[in-house]
């Protein structure tokens, strides 16, 4: 479970152009999320 919701983050930060290795892990966790939950609302 959680390297997987790791490297979806990961990617969605990737997508974006981010080095997701470039954060913390609290950065990476929010922006992670944060990302995500965009590519969720566009894609409705």
């Amino acid at each position: 479970g959680a390297s997987r919701l790791s490297n979806a983050y990961a990617r969605a930060l990737n997508s974006q152009g981010v080095d997701a290795h470039s954060l913390s892990v609290t950065d990476c966790t929010l922006a992670g999320l944060s990302s995500l939950a965009l590519q969720t609302e566009a894609a409705r």
